[in-house]
């Protein structure tokens, strides 16, 4: 009887470690298209496009990726993720008092050619429905005398 109740608290134990500290993956930002156009409509092509994301405060920076846009002002970014345990996740989210733990990412998109700046920034709602939300976006690029660094 006492083999018995040994095992049994050995299994559950090894299963909460394994849920406490197995990594698993995560969206830290969802595929994203992106359509970058005037003021009037109409779509600007060949502008660059910076996709920078990061898991707050998993990531200690954020990864980035540079694309440039079509003849149609669009370019698309693919789902990024990461890997980290609950442990470590509920670890941070402490440490940081929460404001700003949890996944996120911006898009800028500016060049020195074209002088027209667009920003996009998703806070990793964690409500995000890709179902409902298809992860597109139009953007519309203003005016600027250079090109700013994402804020």
């Amino acid at each position: 009887m006492k083999n018995s109740l040994r095992w049994r608290v050995l299994i559950v134990a090894a299963v909460l470690a394994a849920l406490l500290f197995c990594p698993y993956k995560s969206t830290t930002a969802p595929a994203w298209r992106i359509q970058i156009v005037e003021e009037n409509g109409q779509p600007v092509p060949n502008l660059q496009v910076k996709h920078a994301w990061g898991f707050f405060p998993l990531d200690i920076a954020l990864w980035e990726d540079d694309r440039v846009t079509d003849g149609q002002g669009r370019t698309a970014f693919p789902r990024r993720t990461t890997w980290a345990s609950l442990a470590r996740r509920v670890s941070l989210v402490d440490a940081t008092d929460g404001a700003t733990a949890g996944p996120g990412f911006f898009i800028r998109a500016c060049d020195g050619t074209h002088l027209k700046e667009a920003k996009l920034f998703w806070d990793g709602n964690r409500h995000w429905n890709p179902a409902v939300h298809e992860g597109e976006s139009r953007v519309v690029a203003k005016p600027v005398k250079e090109c700013g660094e994402i804020d």
